[in-house]
């Protein structure tokens, strides 16, 4: 049985995390919450174990990774893996927002990432652009009943004298 460079490469790659599960499963290291030393106010007084983890922790099996499709987690969030490498037009204003809010919990990142979100959320639904045109529009039929402005030939639907 011969087996190349990178099935070699593979099968150290896979004993090194196994010799290392395996390891860090025979010590099943004990720790004491950082609350429960000398802390009266401690929430908990329990012992943690930690335990190695395989897979990603989700509230939901993630069949797409496992199968190596992607369906639409590029539409969940923007900053995330593109079909065509090329960045969505709002991914500045969401990774901006998504830094500002990143660790500081849900209560605090309303309060404290408010300008971020409200940009975020400008760009991706325009409504003050929506808003300002109306009222660029607005003001442009009050001024062509007043008769101060006229729009030009081209923009009143006749056709174009030049050649």
């Amino acid at each position: 049985m011969s087996i190349d460079r990178r099935g070699r490469a593979l099968l150290l790659v896979l004993d090194i995390q196994v010799s290392h599960i395996i390891k860090y499963e025979n010590t099943q290291q004990e720790c004491e919450h950082p609350a429960t030393s000398v802390n009266r106010n401690a929430w908990s007084r329990r012992k943690v174990k930690l335990k190695p983890t395989k897979h990603a922790i989700m509230p939901f099996v993630d069949l797409q990774s496992r199968l190596g499709i992607n369906l639409d987690s590029w539409l969940l969030l923007q900053s995330g893996h593109q079909p065509n490498k090329r960045a969505a037009r709002c991914h500045a204003f969401e990774k901006e927002w998504i830094e500002c809010a990143h660790d500081i919990g849900q209560t605090r990142a309303k309060k404290e990432c408010q300008l971020e979100f409200e940009d975020f959320y400008e760009c991706m639904h325009r409504q003050k652009t929506h808003q300002r045109l109306q009222a660029i529009r607005q003001q442009r039929d009050k001024m062509m009943k007043e008769g101060t402005y006229t729009p030009p030939p081209c923009h009143s639907g006749k056709a174009d004298e030049s050649p």
